[in-house]
């Protein structure tokens, strides 16, 4: 290899970013204290997906029903609807300060970078279950609604079934979530990996919320304007 090929090899090797690797180091921990903001920033958008969703709802579902004598009650009710859906991830939120504690003195301990995303690790668990025992909740507080509509047993089956959209949406994404954190001893700093594997869920539960959520809203008001004529 020539003089100018030797050059340009070493050029390229100092540019590549280094990865950081599988150490947890004191740089790190202070790194880590300031993430915490930072990776609950995503989760909460998880909930924001949802309730701008249902919202969108809620202005639907005024024009399908004003006139009726209970209107005002059956928007109440389908507000207060959303609250049972909407707790997992509010538990997320409510979570994340212990997770990442809990990384930070395993982390410290056993010098691993893995033992200080074990904890986040566990996060996600058990959160696609508890979002379907939300929505299946969320569904019976509806019943008022559901028997306003044409055919109330197929509006019941056809709301329901958004159970299994969200317990999808949120198994898939914690593979990702998962994956990502696996692989945080390749990224080139501890804020980018950390951050990116939260965005990285985020983005991939947010849109199948939303598209689950507004489906199964619109199926439930266009019930309820059927029945009306």
């Amino acid at each position: 290899m020539g003089l100018l090929s030797r050059l340009r090899t070493r050029l390229r090797g100092s540019s590549a970013p280094s990865a950081i690797g599988p150490r947890f180091t004191p740089a790190m921990a202070e790194v880590w204290v300031e993430l915490e903001e930072q990776v609950d920033g995503e989760l909460k958008k998880a909930g924001s997906s949802i309730v701008g969703s249902w919202e969108v709802g809620a202005a639907e579902l005024g024009r399908a029903i004003v006139g009726l004598d209970d209107d005002r009650v059956l928007v109440e009710r389908y507000s207060d609807a959303l609250v049972p859906t909407l707790q997992p991830f509010q538990d997320l939120h409510k979570g994340i300060a212990a997770a990442m504690q809990a990384g930070l003195r395993a982390g410290t301990s056993a010098g691993s970078l893995a033992a200080a995303t074990a904890p986040l690790a566990r996060l996600m668990e058990g959160l696609d279950d508890k979002a379907a025992e939300g929505w299946a909740k969320t569904t019976l507080h509806l019943e008022p609604l559901i028997q306003r509509c044409a055919r109330p047993d197929d509006a019941r089956d056809r709301f329901a079934a958004g159970g299994r959209v969200l317990r999808q949406a949120c198994a898939d994404a914690d593979l990702v979530w998962r994956a990502r954190l696996d692989t945080l001893p390749e990224a080139p700093g501890l804020w980018e990996g950390l951050t990116g594997a939260a965005e990285a869920w985020q983005l991939s539960i947010t849109r199948a919320l939303e598209l689950g959520v507004d489906r199964q809203v619109k199926g439930l008001v266009a019930g309820m304007r059927e029945a009306r004529g």
